[in-house]
């Protein structure tokens, strides 16, 4: 039976103990750093788990390690964003964990727009991710087309196996 993801499941997948073998295992190429690539795995414990998270990487032998929703908090701090909109194709209470992550580092959220999978995350479409910016922007066409994401100052796309490269220029 697959496993669905949920705050159940972002919660082992981030165990110490759990990653203390595959940064063992990843460390064997010397790598000059260690990304841990699930988003709620890395949002899920809070700003302190996800602290905690990159000490326990670096602690079984990565220099340096960086998570994903780390690396969401520096890019809001460096691009001085103080509003975001959400993106995800997570549950609510998935969604709502990392809306609590993001307004924890001081960050509001004006916007979000979630699909409520538990499953097959990577089947998501580029029409999917896209009708959801738009709702989350709350403006419509017109608002994500100019790069304008209704209230906010920015939208993260949560997740990993979202496809988003290719949309981001119908962002703009």
């Amino acid at each position: 039976m697959p496993v669905e993801v949920s705050p159940d499941l972002a919660r082992p997948v981030s165990e110490h103990a759990t990653l203390g073998g595959a940064v063992r295992t990843l460390t064997a190429v010397t790598p000059e750093v260690v990304a841990y690539a699930c988003t709620p795995g890395s949002f899920v414990g809070g700003i302190v788990g996800e602290r905690a998270l990159c000490e326990g990487t670096s602690r079984a032998g990565a220099a340096p390690a960086i998570t994903t929703s780390g690396a969401l908090l520096e890019a809001l701090v460096e691009l001085d964003v103080r509003r975001v909109a959400l993106v995800t194709p997570y549950t609510v209470s998935v969604t709502r964990a990392l809306e609590d992550y993001v307004a924890r580092a001081g960050v509001a959220v004006t916007g979000r727009a979630f699909m409520g999978l538990t499953r097959h995350l990577w089947k998501v479409t580029y029409r999917e991710v896209v009708d959801m910016v738009r709702r989350a922007a709350g403006g419509g066409r017109r608002a994500a087309v100019r790069g304008r994401f209704g209230a906010a100052d920015a939208l993260f796309p949560s997740c990993t196996n979202l496809p988003t490269c290719d949309v981001i220029p119908s962002w703009r």
